[in-house]
């Protein structure tokens, strides 16, 4: 018991000290924490507070392994379901059945979770850029950068949505990766699979630089990891209603016409349909989902294949290159999903990654969160066409950058390699052998010839004894 209370006292403790050298990073934490509490009585989506609070409520009245069929609308992964459940039994305390989604104590307990994983995700960032640089002043930045960006305000403590939560798993696992801790990477990119279907191509690719890099029995048991873990939590759901779940769990399938997007190829063509801008031909209606899975798999392949540095740059810029690839291609688009890209460029610009103009040519997805605002979120107006191709140009912008970067990484990962170095040292010793023999096979001019130098040696020296 004694040894119990010591331990408590010593954790306590360095707690406390940790927090008297970083100041700063509390304040940043403390305001942050506290401008999001003042947007907590706002109402951005009736939809989606009636979908969490009816999830909340099914799986608190006993359809915890089957909730799928009783909301249809709910269309995501379990482990969001199973975090509405517990704000809604804590909101059913202080009020009693049925509880309305405007009311204060429910909109409490739903926003709460996505505050705190606000501030933590923000807090990480702070401890990831000060393990790999040391740099307070950097890491600081990274901190501020993403706790008062506006998207992530937006659509954490005004809207409501869980993007952050997926995001903190996804970083964790991220810097895990990169630290060569490969347990819980792996089960931070699980539960990020758990609560987002955009975290599904994140979660494979560092699968497979694990595959790469570590071999492939460590990456297999990192895959197999992620993939049990998923489907612990989804067999339930496939024995009881399998059709509802996998319609929920699957991301996107091509449909015949094209879907709303505020971004992306997807955004321009959806918009210049709808307005007959300019002509979409009818095929694309059904087809275009399959670019954004033939890119994909060429990026899967090209990972299955080629091999990249472990390391914090090279790893951030694969996330950043999936998450802009995503937000240029995908099919559809809320306004919700640009928050994907804000952590990692958080994270690249603190550790000073990129020049000036790749976050230039970066900045407009974050611009995104302008569309929450009724008056601009109406199709009918020019500058919905606008923001649209600002968030494309931005975002295939940055995706060309990072993509480079990233196949430049792999020619260099492959340079120092054991097996590479061996072909250079047998193709130098090759080239070396062929110039020797090119040399002897050359006829060798009088003047060069040895013995004639030799007999010119002896007649000066005969020359001077005379």
């Amino acid at each position: 018991m004694g040894n119990s209370e010591s331990d408590k006292r010593a954790l306590a403790s360095r707690f406390l000290q940790y927090l008297s050298l970083h100041k700063e990073l509390l304040l940043v934490c403390t305001l942050g924490f506290l401008v999001r509490l003042w947007f907590i009585p706002y109402i951005m989506s009736m939809d989606d507070l009636y979908t969490w609070r009816n999830i909340g409520r099914a799986i608190c009245g006993g359809h915890l392994l089957d909730f799928y069929h009783t909301y249809l609308k709910y269309r995501y992964p379990p482990l969001w379901g199973y975090v509405c459940a517990v704000s809604y039994k804590i909101a059913s305390i202080f009020v009693e059945e049925p509880v309305r989604v405007n009311d204060i104590h429910f909109l409490t307990w739903i926003k709460m979770p996505l505050i705190v994983s606000d501030i933590a995700l923000g807090t990480f960032l702070y401890k990831f850029v000060i393990e790999f640089t040391k740099d307070k002043r950097q890491a600081l930045l990274a901190s501020i950068l993403f706790i008062f960006n506006p998207i992530v305000i937006f659509i954490t403590a005004y809207w409501g949505m869980f993007d952050g939560l997926c995001l903190l798993f996804l970083v964790m696992a991220e810097y895990y990766l990169i630290k060569g801790r490969l347990g819980p990477s792996a089960v931070m990119n699980a539960l990020a699979v758990l609560t987002k279907q955009y975290a599904y191509p994140l979660a494979l690719v560092s699968g497979l630089i694990v595959l790469r890099e570590r071999g492939w029995k460590k990456g297999v048991a990192y895959l197999a990891a992620i993939c049990i873990i998923f489907g612990f939590f989804s067999v339930p759901y496939l024995l009881s209603e399998p059709h509802e779940y996998l319609d929920a769990v699957i991301y996107t399938e091509p449909a015949k016409i094209l879907r709303t997007a505020k971004g992306g190829f997807g955004g321009i063509l959806y918009i210049g349909q709808r307005w007959g801008l300019f002509y979409v031909p009818e095929f694309l209606n059904g087809t275009y989902s399959y670019l954004l899975y033939a890119v994909f798999l060429l990026w899967f392949g090209f990972f299955a294949i080629r091999r990249i540095e472990v390391k914090d740059r090279t790893v951030n810029d694969v996330m950043v290159m999936l998450a802009l690839t995503f937000l240029t291609l995908s099919p559809y688009l809320h306004s919700n999903y640009f928050f994907l890209c804000v952590p990692f460029i958080c994270l690249s610009v603190a550790l000073r990654h990129h020049s000036p103009l790749f976050y230039a040519m970066t900045v407009f997805p974050i611009t995104v969160w302008v569309y929450g605002f009724p008056f601009i979120e109406d199709p009918e107006r020019l500058w919905s066409l606008s923001f649209a191709t600002l968030n494309c140009l931005s975002t295939f912008a940055g995706q060309f950058s990072t993509s480079m970067d990233v196949i430049e990484a792999s020619f260099e990962r492959e340079a120092q390699t054991p097996k590479y170095r061996r072909q250079r040292m047998t193709q130098n010793r090759e080239t070396t052998q062929d110039m020797l023999k090119t040399l002897e096979s050359r006829p060798i001019a009088p003047e060069n010839n040895p013995s004639n130098v030799l007999k010119r040696g002896e007649y000066v020296k005969s020359s001077k004894i005379d």
